[in-house]
């Protein structure tokens, strides 16, 4: 199994806003709202594919989004998937 170092939306959006409390630099904060914004549209393109693909994800919930590194968002726990 691969080791995904990554945090979840929840997480990420914490620590946006945590920031954004103490940090007055607007354009380092749209970026970092982009990044986030591009990360969650990339998981909902996964499941997208893969419902297209007849896969049903039956456990999609934010601590089963990574928001990773270089623009990786993968969708874990596929263990309660069906085929439909």
């Amino acid at each position: 199994m691969k080791f995904i170092r990554s945090e979840t939306p929840g997480d990420a959006s914490r620590g946006f806003y945590q920031a954004r409390i103490n940090e007055q630099n607007t354009g380092k904060r749209n970026f970092e709202l982009r990044n986030l914004w591009t990360g969650l549209v990339s998981a909902c393109n996964t499941v997208a594919d893969v419902h297209e693909q007849g896969v049903v994800h039956c456990d999609i919930k934010p601590h089963n989004i990574m928001l990773g590194r270089f623009d990786k968002t993968p969708v874990v726990d596929w263990g309660l998937s069906i085929e439909s």
